[in-house]
């Protein structure tokens, strides 16, 4: 099922999508700022979704448990990824995140096993802990400005070959 969907309303509420199975694709509206926690969590089918740049928040654990999900394009101007947004997120390759977030909440990213190469923005200046815990595949992480790396940040992470870190991080 590939969804285009017009709502009047600014927000996608929490858990609006959860568990919607049969939802492949999603193209949100401009007319949406923000989507609710758990918004899209276990849309097992879901592979792509873009975002545009009128969305300003983004729940936690919104994507958590997407295990198709291929492509996120994300045009937002968030400035968190918020706890468990995407984790479990298996087929997800690469995600590049946009320059208005300055930062990677807890479990972020923990388990999204195909993780391969990382970007992440000048912007970001916070990286929770188990933020990319178990993502296994992630070769690659560039970190240019961050000043504070949690615990546990990188755990698991066993195909880890080139991290960047800079001398800003306490």
């Amino acid at each position: 099922i590939n969804l285009l969907f017009t709502i009047p309303n600014i927000s996608i509420g929490y858990g609006f999508f959860e568990n919607c199975n049969k939802l492949t694709h999603i193209t949100i509206p401009s007319s949406v700022t923000k989507i609710g926690d758990k918004a899209f969590k276990q849309c097992t089918s879901l592979r792509e979704v873009t975002i545009p740049e009128s969305v300003v928040e983004m729940g936690g654990s919104c994507f958590k448990e997407c295990y198709s999900l291929i492509k996120v394009s994300l045009f937002c101007q968030i400035t968190e990824i918020k706890t468990y947004s995407f984790s479990e997120c298996n087929s997800l390759k690469k995600l590049d995140l946009p320059l208005s977030v300055t930062k990677i909440g807890t479990n972020a990213f923990e388990g999204c096993e195909s993780l391969f190469e990382l970007t992440i923005p000048l912007s970001v200046t916070e990286i929770g802990v188990d933020a990319f815990k178990g993502c296994i595949s992630l070769e690659k992480v560039t970190i240019p400005a961050v000043r504070v790396i949690s615990k546990n940040c990188f755990e698991g992470c066993s195909h880890l070959k080139k991290a960047v870190i800079p001398n800003s991080v306490v």
